[in-house]
């Protein structure tokens, strides 16, 4: 019923469909790239990411999908080298929006991708 109320009652189900073209709706989605991230969080240690990246590195990953993770600031250099010339890619887990000053543990943007990070996560919350 919802579609007689939205196209009128004298079109049917399949002209309403025809007339969104729905096939180029449908061409679009399966056209995007899919992306899967791992936030780590405040959590991983030297040896533990290694067991992460190598295994990462290991895997038969489908061309389709980008897959990103975010380790913790401590951990960028490491993780941005573990998959140098590979298609996983590093992210900083949040960045500062200014470029330098006396903001404690904070990283900014230059520094994130000085350490090899090429995305970050903003606007997230715990």
């Amino acid at each position: 019923q919802w579609y007689q109320r939205r196209v009128g009652e004298s079109q049917t189900f399949q002209h309403y469909f025809k007339q969104i073209n729905l096939s180029t709706e449908v061409a679009a989605v399966m056209s995007r790239q899919f992306f899967v991230g791992g936030n780590f969080k405040m959590n991983g240690t030297t040896e533990s990411l290694t067991v992460i990246s190598d295994r990462l590195r290991e895997a038969d990953l489908d061309s389709k999908v980008e897959v990103v993770v975010s380790p913790p600031a401590a951990y960028i250099s490491k993780l941005a080298a573990d998959f140098s010339g590979t298609k996983v890619g590093v992210s900083a887990q949040n960045v500062h929006e200014k470029a330098s000053g006396a903001f404690t543990g904070e990283i900014s943007c230059a520094m994130a991708l000085d350490c090899g990070a090429k995305y970050t996560i903003l606007g997230h919350s715990e």
